[in-house]
């Protein structure tokens, strides 16, 4: 638990840029820490112990998300290195989710999204709506609607949010219209 809060907080104060106090005191980086230690507390083997912590947890949990507007479940795996860079109306799922991934306000991810990989961005107001997997280093543009599968190093924008760029790779005219036509 400590190992991924201190990796969280030095991804945050590498995208946020501010002082390790500003960082404590901010809202997204408090509702990591919270659900680390929420998720580190249900794992705990030793039941009165577990029972007691789970206890502490439960109004800090309910706090955050009255004051930040950030929902995330115990359930979820989360690498370390989670940024949520700008706190309000953020929910994430209880499936699996990747290292040094970066979460803007607005984000909705639905709950039977099967995985999501490292490095991934998600723009203000991005949605995915339908169980997919998003691949590792890909791009969710603001209020992109995600519906399909995310290949990996994937740019993703629109509604439905389609493909527009896969990083490494420049795609012609002819690949944005297979595309677009798969995506209609």
């Amino acid at each position: 638990m400590f190992d991924n809060i201190r990796q969280d907080l030095q991804r945050a104060r590498r995208v946020n840029s501010h002082s390790l106090w500003n960082e404590l005191t901010n809202p997204g980086t408090q509702a990591v820490m919270v659900y680390r230690f929420g998720h580190w507390a249900t794992k705990l083997r030793i039941p009165v112990i577990r029972h007691i912590l789970i206890l502490m947890y439960i109004p800090l949990a309910w706090f955050i998300r009255g004051f930040a507007g950030v929902n995330i479940p115990t359930q979820a795996e989360i690498g370390p290195g989670l940024c949520i860079h700008t706190w309000s109306g953020v929910f994430l799922p209880p499936g699996k989710i990747g290292s040094n991934c970066l979460v803007q306000h607005g984000v909705v991810i639905n709950w039977g999204v099967k995985e999501i990989g490292d490095r991934v961005r998600f723009g203000p107001g991005a949605k995915v709506i339908k169980p997919v997997r998003i691949g590792h280093g890909a791009y969710i543009g603001a209020n992109a609607v995600v519906m399909d599968d995310v290949p990996d190093n994937a740019v993703m924008v629109g509604i439905p949010a389609r493909v527009v760029k896969i990083r490494g790779q420049r795609m012609d005219s002819d690949a944005l219209e297979e595309n677009e036509a798969a995506a209609s």
